[in-house]
């Protein structure tokens, strides 16, 4: 039986550290060692260090150093190497930091919140309350914006444990929509629908879903005109539900 040969890597590369990586990736956002130290909360000579060490590494292994200097004053100037170094250094982290996350995730110890744009305001307020707790149990809130047709698909996928938000359903077919989920009501709502003509041209302030078809509801106009009139339609088969 063969056994698989254990992939060899440089040892110069085996030798750069993440936090060199991190350098890197803040001296190219920032221009100069000075502004990546100020940034880091690092003394400039120790963010100098790391570039010095990396040029040696790549240039060996590359032929080419990573960064140079262009004088007192004046921001580094990123080779193509360097470039190209920095796009993989920020996959490279990017990658380690979803992974450990989506660890963090299967251990129970990440718990992800969606939001649509009107109940972010809400669940920000709420966030504020209640990081320090999660945080003393080790466990990280994370909240992320989601536009409404994409809420079911990403609780589906297990992208989100959690959503907070508006949701438009169609009457009779909740059930199916919810029936996965438990559902917890805040408050419900009927459709409003806006139309520019004159108020005193609209068969009322609210109509019945049969009517839809014979009332205009926003029209383009050339000209200013009174501003639009909201209409609401108690009879539709919608409504909206904010859930969490």
């Amino acid at each position: 039986m063969a056994l698989s040969v254990p992939r060899q890597y440089p040892t110069e590369l085996l030798d750069t550290t993440m936090d060199q990586l991190r350098t890197l990736i803040v001296v190219h956002e920032a221009g100069t060692a000075l502004g990546a130290a100020r940034r880091l909360g690092r003394e400039q000579s120790s963010v100098q260090k790391q570039l010095d060490t990396m040029n040696r590494t790549f240039s060996g292994l590359c032929g080419e150093e990573l960064v140079l200097k262009q004088g007192r004053g004046k921001d580094a100037l990123f080779t193509a190497t360097g470039e190209a170094l920095v796009e993989l250094a920020r996959r490279t982290l990017g990658e380690w930091s979803d992974g450990v996350r989506d660890a963090r995730r299967r251990l129970g110890r990440t718990l992800s919140v969606g939001t649509t744009r009107y109940t972010l305001g809400f669940l920000l307020d709420a966030v504020e309350r209640v990081t320090g707790e999660f945080g003393r149990d080790d466990v990280e809130l994370k909240v992320t914006h989601v536009r409404t047709g994409d809420l079911f698909a990403k609780l589906r996928s297990k992208e989100l444990d959690l959503v907070c938000g508006s949701v438009v359903v169609t009457e009779g077919e909740e059930a199916e929509l919810f029936g996965p989920y438990e559902v917890m009501e805040w408050r419900r709502s009927g459709l409003s629908l806006l139309t520019n003509l004159p108020p005193e041209t609209l068969p009322g302030t609210s109509f019945d879903a049969r009517e839809l078809p014979g009332l205009p509801l926003v029209v383009r106009r050339r000209s200013p005109g009174p501003p639009s009139t909201p209409v609401n339609c108690p009879g539709c088969p919608w409504s909206s539900r904010r859930a969490a």
